[in-house]
């Protein structure tokens, strides 16, 4: 029997209805107590829950893909192909950074292990073609604006090619 934690976004993460400072009645497996572990070193990092709650969940999918062999037991290689494979199903390149930050963290902040995953390349975003106003949207922004000082800020903005 063990404590997984005492901070209370562990309630939150765990869509569990009880406190996660209960204890636990069956024992952790491996890969369980590694991610009990994990979340309890991000929070004593200071991470926002928000954080916390997606890489907990990008690592706890590294561990399943893996399963039974826990992440020391992997070579770099695994690693690389884990997230070739990711990059291939059409993860977002948001997520496949999300994914190489979350292994990141496990390797270098909790183990201790020199840069390694540092070196994967990271995927650029798509560069987005701005958005164009056709000449009635502009005139329709500009009178739906009721005060004259930000009616002009608006002309003056888009005269000088500037763009919301």
């Amino acid at each position: 029997m063990r404590k997984l934690s005492s901070h209370p976004d562990f309630e939150e993460l765990d869509g569990m209805s009880t406190l996660v400072t209960d204890l636990v009645s069956a024992p952790l497996t491996p890969a369980e107590d590694l991610l009990a572990r994990y979340c309890q070193h991000l929070v004593q990092g200071r991470y926002s829950p928000g954080t916390v709650k997606i890489y907990r969940g990008a690592f706890r999918q590294f561990l399943i893909r893996y399963a039974p062999r826990l992440p020391l037991e992997l070579y770099r290689e695994d690693v690389l192909e884990y997230l070739a494979e990711r990059a291939a199903a059409g993860v977002s390149e948001t997520y496949q950074n999300t994914l190489i930050n979350a292994i990141q963290f496990y390797y270098e902040r909790m183990e201790g292990q020199p840069r390694q995953i540092h070196e994967v390349p990271r995927p650029k975003r798509p560069l987005a073609n701005p958005k164009v106003l056709t000449k009635a949207e502009v005139r329709d922004m500009i009178t739906a604006t009721d005060k004259p000082k930000h009616r002009g800020m608006l002309m003056l903005l888009y005269g000088l090619g500037l763009r919301p």
